[in-house]
């Protein structure tokens, strides 16, 4: 055992409350309450249960939790604080609904707060001892280590892929309430600049010179309040009459919302928050990951706490960071801009050069640039505008004169990634002028950025912004440690690797707006550009450059991360705390099955070779039709990509399937666009919760895209999700191919001598089927969001039964997973599903109305006869109607149109009577107008063999 702890409620919590403490637990105890509620909206964290945490011979700390915990919410927090107290790693999955958020925010909160405690605990003692100075010494040196001003205790960096997670986050700290919490939120200016001159401009970059240039002229207010606000020691922050008592905490809103209000800068505000005033801190991921966003945002990693939420996309992400594209005409827009700056530079200086006497003394100099009334200094000499005019001239020469392969499978050339370096230099870019170079880019792109603001003249620094971010990245510290740099070089000669191709027409357009203007005169207009990638196939180097800064511990949740031993050695960091949690939910919950062939009898493989098949298009929507009948409230589909969902929409338009599917429920399709999703998102939401008869609606999505990342539909909102194929990476894509090709000689080398644990990594293949299952376990994660919640997962892609595939599914799906060869009992089982998990998980919206009720439908038959004796059935309690089909005995494959849900198998169906005389919370009556309402659309394929009770070509429910 790592420890021990306890679930102690308080015997008298600040109010006297005891005796209601008790009588809840007993209501709770024998069912009477739903048990992941907060106890009480008044309770403070003194009132809170207590989670324990041992190190196996003492107390490390107490840890306050608003809700009664699960034993996994225990276990999870136990690893948590374990980790932190340590200073070591942890690699924690639970599935999404179990409550990661409350956990990690409590677990470390209290843990600092511990922490907090023991400094002061300690230098109280200190103090009180007469060797003062001395163990002051010795121990402040032990307590502050790899620390920075005054801070004494290490902080809490959350961080999440987007803001919109970190909301979410943040909305749940609110309901947690700390009092002593301090929190804010890190955004770009993008988000948090009210300057309304600045907030207007589109480029970002642009937008953070003239923000920089207004503070140094003392030009915008906001940041003049700010400071005076800094300097009085005030707060920006003003609490809702609801939020009283929670501490200080503010997302990106309420950080726009009080700079506004009170004419204050909130982008300063939560830098200044952030580096001296807040105990935690959320961001997003590249903030934490990437060296310049960290300097610009000024993050202090030392001694902090990292925690990086929703982490089973960080390996890519950490690769991502280290990795660009650079196309020739990029480069050849920096020699164009430089060029212009050039003109105009010796436009001032001929003009200097003709003054005179003592009339020089007090010309501009001849630097200076004169544009009408206006003297503009720049903080730079015409002399490195010409060099860099030169090695931008020098590059785009190189970029051109690649010899890039057109022909085959391959439509580019592959190079070792220091490559990229010889060319830099070969241009004129040598090792020791790189720190000089990227000041004097940074100083042009901040001058011409105000120079364009002011309509001086129509030069928008776009390439050399791009030039100076690159060379940022290739050289991070800016060319000062030159033995970096050279580790660097050879570093990448193994993990990075470069490859050049054509740039695509279609491209061109939205790769630069100068592009129709921007190739060099001295070149052929009859050569196609060129685009250099530089891409890193390795998460540990950014990792490790995290780790590098001192971190006290690095924590890494989510609830996809499996196998966690093959993610361990990706990421070539030691996690000594790992843990992988089941379900908070139980089997008879939800409903999991792979569907390998549809309604029309067609095999559902969502496969590139077969994705275009007319039969297997046709079935798919035939199923999704049918599933649209079949599930209540809300339904989500997600699609292996944009372009997948997008050919399948068009060809059901083309025909009737679409008109079957929204006939039922109307589709909501996910934008490409972020801003759109919010609008479509509350469309859905509405729907579900309007739609007459639980119809609900339908929500088209994709894996890997925004739905699929840390949204939540619970309970109605999503009774079911259709995964309709695997979505494997672009197989002929060359990133991909250099990927595996990475990971196969990584794993090779390491097998050849035997070392280490070379049987736990990733080759390229497996590496290959993990993103697609990995994509598939978050978008499946979408629903079952809490311990009373149900839904349906169908797996529609006979590739789901491979074993390769089924090994890599959650663990707590695994073992409860079907498998259908035919699609024909498949609507009888799930209605059986769904009617038994509502009588036993009924749902109340916020008024207490049920949701769930008259769910329970009937089977229905291929004519209005068999409806009606159905109906008569019914009402009568007949024990069970068992219809033959001798007309079907010798007949082939015969399709349908039949009355939803459908329950027929070959030959025969038949109806338990529970089924019809029995609706739960619902009339006879109210199942009757539900069978009227059924049309005749209801494809199935028949094939006369089996009866439904002899298990038929599906799995017993």
């Amino acid at each position: 055992m790592f420890g021990s702890w306890g679930n102690i409620l308080s015997s008298s919590d600040a109010n006297g409350q005891s005796g209601d403490r008790a009588s809840l637990k007993r209501k709770r105890d024998n069912n009477e309450v739903a048990t992941f509620k907060p106890v009480n909206d008044a309770l403070t964290p003194n009132s809170y249960y207590q989670i324990k945490v041992c190190d196996g011979t003492s107390l490390i700390t107490s840890v306050s939790f608003p809700y009664e915990p699960y034993d996994i919410q225990k276990i999870f927090v136990e690893k948590l604080v374990l980790a932190l107290d340590s200073g070591g790693n942890a690699l924690l999955e639970s599935p999404t609904g179990t409550g990661k958020t409350a956990c990690l925010i409590c677990g470390a909160l209290s843990w600092q707060k511990q922490y907090r405690e023991n400094v002061k605990r300690s230098e109280t003692h200190l103090i009180a001892n007469s060797d003062l100075m001395k163990q002051k010494q010795l121990n402040g040196a032990a307590l502050t280590e790899n620390t920075k001003g005054s801070q004494n205790y290490p902080r809490i960096l959350y961080s999440s892929r987007t803001h919109s997670q970190l909301s979410q986050a943040i909305r749940e700290l609110k309901k947690i309430r700390y009092p002593e919490s301090k929190a804010v939120v890190i955004g770009s200016r993008d988000q948090l600049c009210i300057h309304p001159e600045v907030k207007q401009e589109n480029n970002a970059t642009i937008k953070t010179h003239l923000c920089r240039q207004k503070v140094k002229n003392r030009s915008c207010n906001f940041y003049n309040n700010f400071e005076k606000l800094k300097e009085s020691g005030r707060s920006l922050y003003s609490p809702s009459q609801s939020e009283e008592g929670c501490g200080e905490v503010m997302d990106i809103e309420d950080l726009v919302q009080s700079g506004i209000k009170q004419s204050v800068c909130p982008y300063f505000y939560s830098r200044e928050m952030s580096s001296n005033k807040a105990n935690i801190v959320f961001m997003p991921y590249n903030y934490v990951i990437d060296a310049t966003s960290r300097k610009a945002h000024n993050i202090e990693l030392a001694n902090n706490v990292v925690i990086f939420d929703e982490g089973h996309n960080i390996d890519s992400l950490c690769e991502e960071s280290a990795s660009f594209s650079l196309t020739s005409i990029e480069v050849a827009s920096a020699f164009k801009e430089t060029q212009k700056l050039l003109e105009k530079m010796a436009e001032s200086d001929k003009k200097f050069q003709g003054v005179e006497g003592e009339s020089k003394e007090n010309a501009l100099d001849a630097s200076d640039i004169v544009l009408g009334d206006e003297v503009l200094t720049p903080d730079f000499n015409i002399g490195e505008v010409a060099a860099l005019a030169s090695i931008f001239h020098s590059l785009e020469t190189t970029f051109l004169n690649v010899n890039v392969k057109t022909t085959g499978d391959e439509k580019g050339t592959v190079f070792r990634g220091s490559v990229i370096y010889s060319w830099l230099e070969d241009s004129g870019l040598k090792p020791d002028i790189t720190h000089g170079v990227i000041g004097t880019l940074d100083k042009i792109s901040s001058y011409l950025s105000t120079v364009q603001s002011s309509n001086a003249f129509n030069v928008r620094p776009y390439g050399i912004m791009k030039m100076c971010d690159v060379l940022k990245q290739l050289y991070p510290d800016q060319g000062q440690d030159l033995y970096a740099n050279y580790f660097m070089r050879n570093c990448s000669r193994t993990e990075f690797k470069m490859y050049v191709s054509l740039l695509e027409e279609k491209e061109r357009a939205t790769n630069d707006p100068w592009a129709k203007k921007n190739s060099s005169a001295a070149l052929s207009t009859d050569v196609k550009p060129r685009v250099v990638n530089y891409w890193c196939f390795s998460p540990a180097y950014a990792l490790k450059s995290v780790i590098q800064q001192h971190v006290r511990s690095v924590v890494i949740t989510s609830g996809t991360l499996s196998p966690l031993s093959s993610f361990e050695l990706e990421m070539r960091i030691t996690f000594p705390w790992q843990l992988q949690n089941p379900h908070i939910v139980g089997p008879s919950q939800f409903f999991a099955a792979v569907v390998k062939s549809g309604p029309l009898g067609a095999n559902l493989s969502s496969a590139f070779t077969n994705r275009n098949n007319k039969a297997y298009l046709d079935d798919l929507g035939a199923l999704i039709a049918n599933m649209c009948k079949v599930v209540p409230h809300g339904m989500l589909v997600f699609f292996p990509s944009y372009s997948v969902m997008s050919n399948c929409i068009d060809k059901w338009k083309q025909g009737d399937a679409w008109d079957r599917i929204t006939q039922h429920k109307p589709v909501h399709v996910e934008p490409r666009d972020k801003g759109a999703l919010v609008e479509v998102i509350a469309q859905f939401n509405l729907d579900v919760k309007t739609r007459d008869n639980n119809r609900g609606a339908a929500f088209f999505a994709v894996c890997r895209g925004k739905v699929s990342e840390g949204l939540d539909f619970a309970d109605i909102n999503g009774r079911a999700v259709i995964i309709t194929g695997l979505p494997y990476p672009p197989q002929f894509d060359p990133r991909v191919k250099l990927k595996m090709d990475y990971l196969d000689g990584v794993k090779s080398k390491l097998e050849q001598p035997k070392k280490g644990n070379a049987s736990e990594l990733l080759d390229g293949r497996t590496w290959y089927q993990q993103q697609a299952i990995r994509a598939v376990n978050q978008a499946v994660g979408r629903v079952l969001r809490h311990k009373n919640d149900y839904g349906a997962i169908l797996l529609c892609d006979e590739r789901f039964s491979y074993p390769a595939n089924r090994a890599q599914l959650s663990n707590w799906i695994r073992p409860s997973l079907r498998e259908y060869k035919s699609y024909q009992t498949l609507p009888k089982d799930l209605i059986s599903f769904y009617r038994i998990a509502q009588m036993k998980y009924p749902y109340k919206d916020q008024n207490g109305s049920s949701k769930d009720s008259d769910i329970s439908v009937v089977a229905a038959s291929t004519s209005n006869s068999m409806s009606s004796h159905l109906k008569r059935s019914a009402i009568s309690g007949q024990p069970k109607i068992r219809i033959a089909r001798p007309d079907l005995k010798k007949s082939n494959q015969v399709t349908h149109h039949v009355p939803k849900p459908n329950w027929m198998n070959n030959s025969y169906f038949s109806v338990d009577s529970d089924d019809c005389s029995k609706p739960q919370r619902g009339s006879q009556e109210s199942v009757l107008t539900q069978l009227m309402s059924f049309d005749d659309d209801f494809h199935v394929s028949q094939s006369p063999t089996v009866d439904l009770h002899s298990g038929g070509g599906g799995a017993p429910p």
